[in-house]
């Protein structure tokens, strides 16, 4: 999925999903400048993060790129109730994705 500046205008990133046995695998390609990022209940209007609820943590981004092991989670959990992962830090805009729009792998 790619996640998106505000407007869509600026870098943009993209985020994997993957089922692991009972685990969900969340590898992230944002721009180097990016680190820290998270995912939560809500969506991305416009590229902006819109949260109804608790985020959870993903692993900093290191010369831009992460991955991130959540336990006991599966992808369509995720995909059924709106969630987002945003990236932010660094000198660039967050960059926001729906997770509703990935294809599960």
């Amino acid at each position: 999925m790619t996640l998106k500046a505000p407007n869509n205008q600026g870098p943009t990133g993209s985020a994997t999903i993957a089922q692991q046995g009972d685990d969900v695998v969340i590898t992230l390609h944002a721009p180097s400048d990016q680190t820290t990022a998270a995912v939560f209940s809500g969506s991305c209007n416009g590229g902006k993060p819109q949260s109804t609820g608790p985020a959870t943590a993903l692993n900093r981004l290191t010369n831009g790129t992460s991955q991130t092991v959540v336990p006991h989670t599966k992808v369509n959990d995720l995909m059924s109730t709106p969630h987002a992962i945003v990236v932010q830090g660094g000198t660039v805009s967050p960059l926001c994705g729906d997770v509703s729009t990935i294809t599960p792998h």
